[in-house]
């Protein structure tokens, strides 16, 4: 008889307790369907309430910002995306450019201690690893003023970091 008894409730126990968790869940739902329902009416009632203000100073409710003051946000937003350059205030102004770019390695311990390995060493040495900014390329250019005969003079000049290949021992 017990173990009838334990089957049936092994059977319904999880129905019940389903049924427990909906009617829990249901009241969250009407709860926040209730809150809902009393913020849009505090919204009315703020609007309702701003209106009312604006008619008793003799101004029409604001619904946009002033011109001068949407002008000076987009100039300060303007400003804000312009890029900046590094120039020279003479003749010839000089504008920096180029390219740093960073390299981390790691090598495993069959690498004879190499940077750049070819062939694997016959002997496990210990795992060796690094970083560098070799490969950069730092330059500048230069744009100057017209001369005498509707010639221009600019150029550029560029520096590369790359040191080569390290000797293998």
């Amino acid at each position: 008889m017990s173990r009838k008894l334990a089957r049936f409730a092994f059977c319904f126990l999880p129905t019940l307790l389903c049924a427990q968790q909906k009617s829990e869940l249901q009241q969250i739902l009407d709860r926040l369907d209730r809150i809902e329902q009393e913020n849009k009416t505090l919204t009315d009632e703020v609007r309702a309430l701003r209106t009312e203000l604006a008619a008793s100073r003799g101004t029409a409710p604001p619904t946009a910002a002033p011109i001068e003051e949407r002008v000076a946000v987009a100039e300060q937003r303007i400003a804000d995306q312009a890029q900046t350059k590094v120039e020279a205030s003479q003749k010839l102004p000089i504008t920096l450019t180029g390219m740093v770019l960073f390299n981390a390695w790691m090598n495993g311990r069959a690498t004879g201690g190499a940077e750049f390995p070819t062939t694997a060493s016959q002997t496990n040495s210990s795992s060796a690893g690094g970083a560098t900014v070799s490969q950069s390329v730092l330059g500048m250019k230069f744009q100057g003023p017209e001369v005498l005969g509707g010639g221009q003079l600019s150029g550029s000049m560029y520096f590369d970091t790359w040191a080569g290949h390290l000797p293998i021992p």
